[in-house]
């Protein structure tokens, strides 16, 4: 039989007895939910650690949402598994806000009609038909 190993970690309910099982190796056995260590190997002979048995199989739940152990990814780089809602904060983008969000330097046009600001005598209006105006003061 293959094991079914990550690391030095064998997952299965048969008590690995094969190469590469090394004196350390864990073993999460399936079948008594019991996290168990080899302490030799000539025999193979495993020792469970870890508790009084607690499961290994069925603890997702206990690292989900509300769960007695739930994992908080805040930091984390990655993707996560499941698409995320992005939280409200469009205030902080918007005019004062703590991250206002500048249009300079962006081409198109904004989807707000926008107050021209005042000009000097210098200034060049262009229009989007490709007209201009020379001078024109707002």
């Amino acid at each position: 039989m293959a094991l079914r190993m990550w690391g030095h970690l064998v997952v299965q309910t048969i008590m690995p007895a094969e190469d590469p099982v090394m004196v350390g190796t864990l073993w999460a056995d399936t079948s008594t939910d019991q996290l168990k260590q080899c302490t030799s190997t000539s025999p193979y002979t495993f020792v469970t650690i870890g508790g009084t048995g607690a499961s290994i199989g069925a603890h997702a739940t206990s690292h989900q949402n509300g769960g007695s152990d739930e994992i908080n990814v805040t930091g984390l780089s990655g993707l996560l598994a499941d698409g995320q809602t992005p939280l409200a904060h469009k205030t902080s983008h918007q005019d004062g806000g703590s991250d206002e969000i500048s249009v300079a330097g962006l081409s198109g046009l904004l989807a707000d009609p926008q107050t021209a600001l005042a000009a000097g005598s210098d200034t060049q209006v262009q229009f989007k038909d490709g007209a201009s105006l020379l001078g024109w003061d707002a």
